[in-house]
């Protein structure tokens, strides 16, 4: 068993999940086992849990109810319980994964929308072909390593807004001088307002941060709550950020880690794929399932 610390600042409900694998064990897709320690609250009150998830919330062995995704957030959502006589997809409702299989290499994939947060050049987001990809042979990869800080790249879902999702990849980080990280976001605004689900290779931590604008308008990322995880550079590791209503919750291969509430982006927005600064870095089985 994991002994939790939790450090508290504020009014958000954080909670650990502390039965994981040992690190080093590995899944079929190839993802290093996880081994918690600490977990560091931005804010909250402790909401107390059971020591092991296994369903309900945002993941789990239980389906989660069906909610409207573009169910407007004074009212509540409309929620159809798995099983029941109206059981059935709402309009908006969605479950999409992207191999990048349908791609040719050496161009960046149709049906995607690249932004920057920050400052530097333009990012080079393109398909290619990886050795030992979870879905053979193509990934997406953003390969610009410019060191401009802070700038972040990002890669988003086009033509559709959600609220309530669970967006998920495989990524692994291949080079880069700074924290070298790669995640994903939920409920992008802007390319100065989003969520952030990111693991480090510099830092051995899985973060979920909020990206927002500071005083000096220039884009800032505040920690919610961080966790130490086994990030190998170079190895791929699996990683989903969910969002229902006000709830977050983030998970690192295949297990939960932290959840916790927060009202800063309530609407539905765009949803995608993220690296930091100069990190060259490759995704697969990028997804998006609605909640």
């Amino acid at each position: 068993m994991l002994g939790v610390r939790f450090r508290l600042a504020g009014a958000l409900g954080l909670a650990l999940a502390a039965v994981l694998p040992a690190a080093g064990a590995e899944s079929q897709a190839g993802d290093g086992g996880v081994a918690l320690g600490d977990v560091d609250a931005g804010a909250g009150e402790i909401a107390p849990v059971s020591e092991t998830r296994d369903g309900g919330g945002i993941d789990g062995g239980v389906e989660p109810p069906r909610v409207d995704a573009g169910a407007a957030d004074g009212g509540g959502s409309a929620v159809t319980l798995p099983g029941s006589a109206d059981a059935g997809p709402p309009p908006g409702s969605y479950n999409f994964t992207e191999t990048f299989e349908r791609f040719p290499p050496g161009l960046p994939p149709e049906g995607f929308l690249f932004r920057r947060t920050g400052k530097g050049g333009p990012a080079r987001w393109t398909v290619r072909e990886a050795d030992r990809a979870p879905s053979p042979t193509h990934v997406l990869a953003q390969v610009d390593a410019d060191r401009a800080e802070p700038r972040f790249p990002l890669a988003l879902f086009d033509n559709f807004s959600v609220r309530d999702v669970r967006v998920s990849t495989r990524c692994r980080v291949l080079g880069g001088r700074g924290e070298r990280s790669c995640g994903v976001v939920a409920r992008e605004k802007s390319e100065k307002a989003y969520y952030l689900a990111r693991v480090s290779v510099r830092d051995a931590n899985l973060c979920l941060q909020v990206v927002d604008e500071g005083a000096d308008k220039q884009p800032r990322r505040r920690d919610l709550a961080c966790a130490p995880v086994p990030v190998p550079a170079g190895r791929w590791v699996s990683l989903a950020l969910g969002v229902r209503r006000h709830r977050l919750e983030v998970f690192f291969g295949g297990k939960w880690v932290f959840g916790l509430d927060d009202r800063t982006y309530p609407d539905a927005a765009r949803v995608g794929l993220w690296t930091g600064n100069d990190s060259v870095a490759e995704f697969d089985d990028a997804r998006a399932d609605n909640l």
